[in-house]
């Protein structure tokens, strides 16, 4: 409780409300199987919230496994908290009264609710309410979203009738089933997101008084794992950020399309990658000392075909590298 943790696995924990945390940093921490118990005293029930944590703030955490018992406001993960790049999955509950920046949160049971950006909502019985920019919202059990949520810049089903630039998908995970909720390089997510760090002010819930206030946004602009969201991921020009929580990387490293082919005009090679990318061709005969056969730009089909005419020496190693 009122801790700043970093790195840190909190486990097996549990209390009324914040099982895991409460009121806490966190930074690059692990908080799971933790529970928020209902206690009850003659005709008096104590309501319960935050089976993970409540009223904390969260950067490139995990939450997982925790729970919420009871009657109350829920948020088995999370509760009334605000979350940058975190992971919220396999929770009783999802997350009741938060914040979220580029989070994921997915394959939870119960209710979940608060102002989600840059999120991903995925699995969860009961879907969001609140207020959700740059999220996915889809596979929801009982409904994607609550009928008051104001969705922007967000995908989800049935499309809302309120909020702007929204999408219905589906997503295209890379492989859902096995727990990547990264996107495919043919999702209707990829730049389909709004520059968060264009608001000058977003909506805070405080769940002490019930009141929203404004605040400016003033994290770094990076997803779960590091990577910056102004990528073209989808080759139009244009720079924007995805819609939930992974970014797409769209850069292909260079690699031998096919097998060096050995001709009478030497070695013949082949190099695919991203395309109009710098790229170097390089040899070496021992795999320690390198040098450089060819530098330049791959074409706008990101390839290039190139050959080295040295014979003299028998055994051979190329590889093609960036700077």
């Amino acid at each position: 409780m009122n801790c700043t943790l970093y790195n840190c696995t909190l486990t097996g924990n549990s209390a009324i409300n914040g099982g895991g945390a409460s009121g806490c940093t966190l930074s690059d921490c692990t908080v799971t199987d933790n529970s928020a118990i209902q206690e009850s005293n003659g005709d008096m029930v104590t309501d319960t919230s935050g089976g993970g944590v409540k009223n904390s703030v969260l950067y490139n955490c995990t939450l997982t496994g925790n729970s919420v018992e009871g009657f109350g406001v829920g948020g088995g993960g999370a509760s009334g908290s605000t979350l940058y790049n975190c992971t919220v999955t396999g929770n009783v509950g999802g997350v009741a009264g938060g914040t979220l920046y580029n989070c994921l949160v997915t394959g939870n049971g119960g209710g979940s609710g608060g102002t989600l950006y840059g999120c991903t909502v995925v699995g969860n019985n009961g879907g969001v309410s609140g207020t959700v920019f740059n999220s996915i919202v889809y596979y929801n059990s009982g409904g994607n979203y609550a009928e008051d949520t104001t969705l922007s810049f967000s995908c989800t089903t049935p499309l809302p009738t309120n909020g702007v630039s929204n999408i219905t998908g589906p997503p295209l995970f890379m492989d859902m089933a096995a727990g990547d909720f990264r996107l495919r390089e043919e999702s209707p997510c990829i730049d389909a997101g709004t520059n968060l760090l264009g608001l000058a002010i977003v909506p805070f819930y405080n769940p002490d008084t019930d009141e929203y206030t404004l605040v400016p946004y003033g994290h770094e602009s990076t997803d779960m794992l590091g990577n910056t969201r102004f990528i073209d991921g989808n080759f139009d020009g244009r720079v924007a950020w995805d819609i939930g929580a992974y970014e797409f990387n769209s850069f292909r490293p260079p690699r031998f399309a096919v097998q060096p082919q050995r001709t009478s005009e030497g070695w013949t090679l082949n190099i695919s990658g991203a395309p109009n990318k710098w790229v170097h061709l390089q040899r070496s005969s021992n795999l320690k000392d390198w040098e450089d056969v060819w530098s330049g730009f791959m074409g706008a089909e990101g390839a290039h075909q190139c050959n080295d005419g040295d014979m003299g020496q028998k055994v051979m190693f190329y590889r093609a590298v960036v700077p």
